[in-house]
Formats: C-alpha cells, sequence, structure tokens
C-alpha cells in the first residue's frame, strides 16, 4: 500500500468528511438528555490501577446502549462538551516487539504511547502496564509542549520505568477516536465509548466509521460491574481487543495476528450483517 492511501472496505463506512454519522439524529438527542459530571467528580475514579474489558458496538446498537445508561451512569462534561477527541501515538522498536508480546499473550507487557487531548492541547506520555493478574496499571507524564516525539525527559522516564531500550523505540501508529466517558453512580467505574476511529501508518490510513469500542475499566474484576454486565446483557461479548494491536493487524497483514482473529472476525461479521439487515 502507497504512502498516503486510505484503505476501504469492510472496516470503513465513513461520510465525505471522513466522519461517520453516528452520533447524528436519536443518538444526538439521547447523550443531551444524559445526566451530567464534571471534571472534579471524574477525577474521584481516575483508576490509573484497575481491571478492564473491551466489546465492539455497532452503530444500531448505540441507542440502545445510551438508553440502558441514562439510569445508573452520568456522562462527563465541560463547558457543554461531551464528545471529546483524542489522538494516542504508539511507540514500538521496528520490529514491533510490544505488538508481539500482546499477541503471544507475554505476562507483564508493556505499551508506550503519547496521549494529544486535542480539545484542551494537554498531552501526557503515558505507559501501560498489563501483569499477570490481568491488572492494567498505567503511569503518566505531563509534556509541557506537543511538538516532537520521544524527546529526552521522555525517553529517560520510559528507560527507568520499564527498563526498555529507548533508542529502539519510534512511532509506530497513531490511533484517532472521539469519546464519550460515563461513571457510574458509586462511582466505582469508567465505561468509554469510542466513536470515528482512525489509524494511522506512515501515511496509510484506515477508518472505523460504523463500529464503536466500548471499555469498562473497574476497580475490581470487570465480570462483577454493572456495566460489564450490561453489555453482556445486550449479547455482547469481550474480545482480546487492543486498539493498538487491531490497527496495526489490519495495515500491516502480513503480521502473526491469531490471538486478535476472533475479534477482527467479530467486527467483519458485525458489519456483515448490518449491510444485509
Amino acid at each position: 500500500m502507497k504512502s498516503g492511501e486510505t484503505i476501504s472496505g469492510d472496516l470503513t463506512a465513513d461520510t465525505s468528511d471522513g466522519k461517520s454519522a453516528v452520533c447524528g439524529g436519536p443518538v444526538s438527542r439521547l447523550i443531551s438528555a444524559m445526566p451530567t459530571l464534571g471534571l472534579d467528580e471524574l477525577k474521584k475514579v481516575k483508576l490509573l490501577t484497575r481491571y478492564d474489558s473491551k466489546f465492539v458496538i455497532p452503530e444500531w446498537q448505540l441507542g440502545e446502549l445510551l438508553v440502558r445508561l441514562q439510569s445508573g451512569y452520568a456522562l462527563l462534561t465541560i463547558d457543554g462538551l461531551s464528545l471529546f477527541s483524542y489522538r494516542s501515538r504508539y511507540f514500538d522498536s521496528d520490529a514491533l516487539g510490544m505488538y508481539h508480546d500482546h499477541h503471544n499473550g507475554k505476562a507483564n507487557r508493556r505499551k508506550v504511547r503519547t496521549r494529544y487531548y486535542l480539545d484542551s492541547g494537554e498531552v501526557f506520555n503515558e505507559i501501560k502496564l498489563k501483569d499477570s493478574r490481568g491488572v492494567t496499571v498505567k503511569t503518566r507524564l505531563k509534556r509541557e509542549s506537543a511538538q516532537g516525539d520521544m524527546d529526552e525527559k521522555f525517553s529517560a522516564w520510559v528507560a527507568k520505568s520499564t527498563g526498555l531500550d529507548t533508542s529502539r523505540l519510534a512511532p509506530a501508529l497513531d490511533v484517532t477516536v472521539r469519546r464519550l466517558t460515563f461513571v457510574d453512580r458509586d462511582f466505582t467505574e469508567r465505561l468509554t465509548i469510542d466513536l470515528d476511529l482512525e489509524w494511522e501508518r506512515q501515511g496509510r490510513k484506515l477508518r472505523l466509521g460504523a463500529l464503536s469500542i466500548v471499555e469498562v475499566k473497574h476497580e475490581r474484576k470487570t465480570s462483577v460491574s454493572p456495566g460489564f454486565r450490561l453489555l453482556r446483557g445486550m449479547g455482547l461479548r469481550p474480545g482480546s481487543l487492543s486498539k493498538y494491536c487491531v490497527g496495526l493487524a489490519k495495515l500491516e497483514p502480513s503480521l502473526k495476528q491469531g490471538r486478535f482473529k476472533s475479534c477482527l472476525l467479530d467486527m467483519d461479521k458485525t458489519l456483515n450483517y448490518k449491510e444485509n439487515k
């Protein structure tokens, strides 16, 4: 595939401006009807150490999910804005070692990224560790500037925290989403819905317009959380889903992807089901 190419096909369902219409009409009205909370309340549920589960949800089930969330969740809203744009730049070696660690089911695997909050302009460097218990631990370091990639301060922090040879790390994938963030009434979990996903690697892009990714983040096993039970009640099932790994698997089909095949097939089947309804 050539640089600058946008991949079309089974995972692309976007409008002419590159964004899906997923938040239009009835869905937009459901979002506006949600109870809300502010940033100070959200900080009560940081969950930097947590259990998490991810689900793929088709566009046509999004309205049902929002209706089910209304009675037990509040939506993060800041200055009237509820749908926030994020871009994450993931770093890896030329051999994509962190991708292969996840694919091979390695315990205590890591991901290194820079997270850009496009609406506020804030930027954080982040390290995510998934340990042998299935617990995710995220550490963060605020950047003073959005310019550049792995600067000296970022490099030193990653090396000290992980033992990785940061001279071998380079940008591997950009992931851009628009996100809705919900918190349950007991302030024990976050539930996020990522819309309008776009992956970019070396000038090649893949847009995921008709599907969204829902993540449940809880202080205990997510299987006991209300969000997990709610999603399972809709017939959805959690998957071994990393936005980083799925994006690389689709953009680099020569990579090993057996661990992610079930998730990738579920995505394709869901889109085919929608098209044939």
